[in-house]
């Protein structure tokens, strides 16, 4: 449960939260997404999914840039890790089969949740007025 829902929470609320968040009020975005990622990557100290873990990163920088809500990336995230932890696979150890679901799981959920956050924004103009 804590690699599914806790973990994600919190490495949202450090690496994008505040990590992202300071580095982009002092750096271009994309300097601040690299080594916020970097950042990311590293603490996990899983060697053989760093670029995974560096594509999540980057990922989760953009969700995070595009919405405005760290909602958005924690929800992905916990989505990320669920997939991973409830399938039981390594990304490297995927048959082709199984890595193709993963990429599209992980692909609808990017959808998913930009549109559920769009459907907000509108529901929340709309109310307003």
């Amino acid at each position: 449960m804590g690699k599914i829902l806790i973990a994600p929470i919190m490495e949202e609320l450090i690496f994008r939260g505040v990590i992202f968040k300071l580095l982009k009020e002092n750096y271009s975005f994309w300097i601040s997404v690299i080594i916020s990622s970097m950042l990311f990557a590293g603490v996990h100290f899983n060697f053989s999914d760093l670029s995974f873990l560096f594509v999540y990163g980057i990922l989760f920088c953009w969700v995070y840039d595009k919405t405005k809500s760290l909602w958005a990336p924690i929800v992905l995230h916990v989505l990320i890790n669920f997939y991973s932890q409830t399938t039981r696979i390594q990304e490297f150890s995927m048959s082709p089969l199984n890595s193709l679901f993963y990429v599209i799981m992980v692909l609808l959920s990017v959808i998913l949740v930009l549109h559920i956050l769009r459907f907000m924004g509108k529901n929340k103009h709309s109310s307003s007025l």
